[in-house]
């Protein structure tokens, strides 16, 4: 069975992650799926994902694929402000 291995560079994406590979585990027959933080400085994560390339697994690289809701109406609150202050 394939093993494909997601990434995310913030942890606080992980937990938006692992709720949506639990709900689609169902249709998710013919491989498994893991989420794993990727820090672009830690040689050892890279040597995992060259590891499961040998082993001829196929190894997805996703970034920016999960938002928090809560810091997008931050942002946008922060632009109506800005766009707001210079409409004068």
């Amino acid at each position: 069975m394939p093993d494909f291995r997601s990434c995310t560079p913030t942890a606080s994406a992980m937990l938006i992650l692992q709720e949506n590979i639990a709900s689609n585990r169902a249709v998710m027959t013919i491989c498994t799926t893991e989420a794993a933080v990727l820090d672009w400085d830690d040689e050892q994560l890279a040597s995992s994902v060259q590891a499961r390339l040998e082993d001829g697994q196929d190894v997805i690289v996703m970034a920016d694929v999960t938002y928090n809701t809560a810091l997008f109406s931050a942002s946008g609150n922060s632009r109506s402000d800005t766009a707001s202050d210079n409409s004068g």
